[in-house]
């Protein structure tokens, strides 16, 4: 079997029947801190915390929107389709070249929990890695507490791997067990 290079191409513009996946911009700083960077509820299962201000959102989006220059950043800010609200975030991490491996990890504004929005952005994001990029294994990661987020997984393909303990801080400073999930090609 040839060895086949990826094919990468940056953060483009992506739809879905209900979403909008494009870069950041730093005018989105309002929505995100509204809709989910300054709710304790949303980032009690992530590893970031909470933005005491509008500001220290801005600062995020300065940086990420820097990173939109290389064509392996992939990063979208998940737009609502009948309201035209930034909602959210996804984006790829970890990619290994070689292996033709990522992980992927998602933020949804409590609002919009419970409405099938993760599951569409997130299948949208591994059809694009698999058929664009060229990504051959999907990674992805859920606090256990978090068990809504393990389903969007499982929704999408996903399949469960193994359970790790004190992997990583939580926002509030506490190790915490996480399910890790792959696609495979």
């Amino acid at each position: 079997m040839a060895d086949i290079k990826l094919n990468h191409e940056g953060t483009n513009t992506l739809f879905t029947e209900r979403l909008i996946l494009r870069k950041f911009m730093i005018s989105d700083s309002y929505d995100m801190f509204n809709n989910w960077a300054s709710d304790e509820e949303v980032a009690k299962y992530t590893l970031w915390r909470i933005n005491e201000s509008i500001n220290e959102t801005k600062e995020f989006l300065k940086d990420w929107c820097m990173r939109y220059d290389s064509n392996q950043y992939y990063h979208w800010a998940i737009v609502y389709e009948e309201n035209k609200q930034v909602i959210g975030s996804i984006s790829v991490s970890s990619i290994n070249n070689y292996l033709k491996s990522c992980n992927v990890g998602y933020t949804l504004g409590k609002s919009y929990w419970n409405m099938g929005i993760a599951t569409e952005a997130l299948k949208c994001v591994i059809n694009f890695m698999i058929n664009n990029i060229g990504m051959e294994r999907i990674y992805a990661y859920h606090d256990i507490n978090n068990v809504a987020s393990g389903r969007v997984m499982q929704k999408c393909g996903m399949e469960f791997i193994k359970r790790k303990t004190k992997l990583f801080l939580n926002s509030n400073k506490h190790f915490i067990e996480c399910d890790y999930y792959c696609f495979k090609k």
